[in-house]
């Protein structure tokens, strides 16, 4: 068998992995997200088998007032009005940004590492205008990190890529002014510098894949850069090459499967060992020692630091640490913000929780919701919702989707009051149930919690939800009467929730008539024992959402974080979960 000769490039096949293997992990996180949404709408509808379906209360439930004891149920007053007609408290939004200014600190210094290190890299005097054309160059992850960070819907996300654009633009007209470097050079010069490495953040961080793109793209490039690596390898040794030519002659395997074979031979140990390094990022991410945004920023950082530092490689070896060195100089000045940040904020506050149901069948508007309200709330509080297909390729976090890649996803359901206390004190962190400020991520924000639930256990779920949530935000667009699942779910509110703290969302696909009949039999029905009986003046807030845009987000997160910030609620017991039953 007649082998061609290939030279081999350590570094230029590491290149040639990544740009092989990113474009491949979205294809593979797309279909691996597809089944694990297909598995746990599967779950769902599957009964525990534990827990059976029974109506009326637990035999351990706390007795209902008398009938002398129940307070006259007083008119309920809906009153609707747009998401940028409400008043509120602007902390989550501050907040937000607060963390996203730290990254651009941090991103401006990594930019500005890389150019005086290119600088002297070539051999060139330090000169001022020469080092800020190299750190704009350097400095486009910022605006990326900032977009994703910061900006709540697809317009924001546009006005900060246009504004820091705009702002890039601006630098390197005023650092080439009286020059003769032109416009068109410094711009091809700024494509050909971030486009690549662009393309590739997008391939492994686009909304469809972005909850488990980085994983998946740390383990196909593995499996490629084992395979690439166990090419040369093979080809580099006498002994695999006389059992490759053995397998082709003696047992006439076709020539393909003879290549299939040298790639599966250096792909596979590369993967088990990216295996095992998935697993220690799933358990740091149990431990809090890292986050769901920060797996996202380092994958971005690093992308871009692997790229950028392609350019110093033909300086030696040495100058191959300077990428490196960058990067953790991003996180030194990543640390240092969030400390001033942190020693501003009050630890022995608890953050508030935001619980958030939504009609299923919303599918992508569920996500752009759920994406738009997350990013500002969470960095002022916790966020739980029921899992659901429309959110689960939102919500999967980096140890659930390893469990389901394990074969593990079903131990995520819960089946019991138990599990369910048990999901309690996994969420909540070190402080178990009672939930404080030592919950927070390294990046200082919350965590955002799906509880999985089966056919027969979601209720208790919500019911527990509902009582230890201080505000509940639910997501009525596309609400008829066939939606039983949601009237429930308004039944509970009504009778578990102040109304003081319930914030329901409509659009004109909302179905009012259907709505306005199930507020209104929720209303007349209400429990004996609801917070709402003794409400002197009971009002519920519809919020009308048509579009959903950066200010209308900030104006809902604000209201949001208002009514949460009322006396705490009621502690779940045990004997109110899974007590109520009804049909879905």
């Amino acid at each position: 068998m007649e082998i061609p000769d290939i030279g081999f490039d350590a570094l230029g096949s590491g290149w040639l992995a990544i740009v092989i293997a990113l474009p491949l992990s979205f294809l593979v996180s797309w279909l691996l997200l597809a089944l694990y949404v297909r598995s746990v709408v599967g779950a769902m509808a599957r009964a525990s088998g534990t827990m059976p379906r029974a109506s009326g209360t637990t035999p351990n439930a706390p007795a209902s007032p008398t009938a002398n004891d129940v307070a006259p149920l007083r008119p309920l007053d809906v009153i609707t009005m747009d998401a940028a007609a409400l008043a509120g408290d602007s902390r989550a939004v501050r907040r937000m940004w607060a963390g996203a200014l730290v990254h651009v600190a941090a991103g401006l210094v990594f930019a500005a590492v890389l150019s005086v290190a290119f600088m002297s890299a070539m051999g060139l005097r330090f000169d001022l205008r020469a080092a800020l054309l190299g750190a704009v160059m350097y400095s486009w992850p910022v605006a990326i990190v900032t977009a994703m960070l910061a900006a709540t819907t697809w317009q924001g996300v546009a006005r900060v890529i246009v504004m820091l654009g705009l702002a890039t633009a601006g630098v390197l007209g005023a650092v080439t002014a009286g020059t003769p470097v032109s416009a068109g050079a410094m711009a091809a010069l700024w494509w050909s510098t971030n486009a690549e490495p662009t393309l590739l953040v997008m391939a492994c961080l686009a909304r469809p894949v972005r909850a488990a793109g980085p994983l998946v793209a740390l383990l196909t490039f593995a499996a490629v850069l084992g395979a690439i690596y166990g090419i040369f390898a093979i080809y580099n040794s006498d002994v695999a090459l006389s059992a490759l030519s053995r397998l082709y002659d003696t047992l006439g395997l076709p020539l393909w499967a003879v290549l299939a074979v040298a790639l599966l031979a250096g792909a596979i140990p590369f993967a088990i060992a990216a295996w095992g390094l998935l697993r220690r990022i799933g358990a740091a991410y149990r431990a809090r020692a890292i986050s769901d945004q920060s797996i996202n920023v380092d994958a971005v950082i690093l992308i871009f630091a692997i790229s950028y530092g392609l350019g110093l490689s033909a300086q030696g070896a040495l100058w191959l640490a300077v990428p490196l060195i960058a990067v953790a100089v991003y996180r030194a000045v990543l640390i240092a913000g969030y400390r001033l940040i942190a020693a501003r904020l009050d630890r022995r506050q608890k953050p508030p929780d935001l619980l958030l149901l939504r009609v299923f069948s919303l599918g992508g508007r569920s996500e752009a919701l759920f994406d738009a309200v997350a990013k500002p709330w969470r960095s002022l509080g916790t966020l739980s919702l029921i899992a659901g297909p429309d959110l689960a390729r939102a919500t999967v976090a980096p140890h659930e989707f390893l469990e389901f890649l394990s074969g593990r996803l079903a131990r995520r359901f819960i089946s019991s009051p138990a599990e369910f206390d048990a999901r309690l004190a996994e969420s909540a962190g070190p402080a178990g149930l009672a939930v404080d400020a030592s919950a927070r991520d390294p990046d200082l924000r919350y965590r955002a919690t799906s509880f999985y639930c089966h056919d027969d256990t979601w209720r208790g779920v919500l019911a527990g939800l509902a009582r230890r949530s201080d505000v509940v935000l639910m997501d009525l667009r596309g609400f008829t009467a066939a939606a039983r699942g949601c009237a429930y779910e308004i039944d509970e509110l009504f009778d578990l929730v102040a109304l003081a703290r319930i914030v329901f969302i409509i659009d004109s696909s909302t179905k009012r008539s259907a709505l306005d009949a199930e507020i209104a039999r929720a209303w007349s029905g209400l429990d004996p024992a609801s917070p709402n009986r003794t409400d002197a003046a009971p009002e519920l807030i519809l919020v009308r959402l048509e579009t959903l845009d950066e200010a209308s987000v900030h104006h809902l997160v604000g209201a949001l974080a208002r009514r949460s910030a009322g006396p705490g609620p009621e502690v779940a017991t045990r004997a109110r979960l899974f007590s109520r039953q009804g049909d879905t």
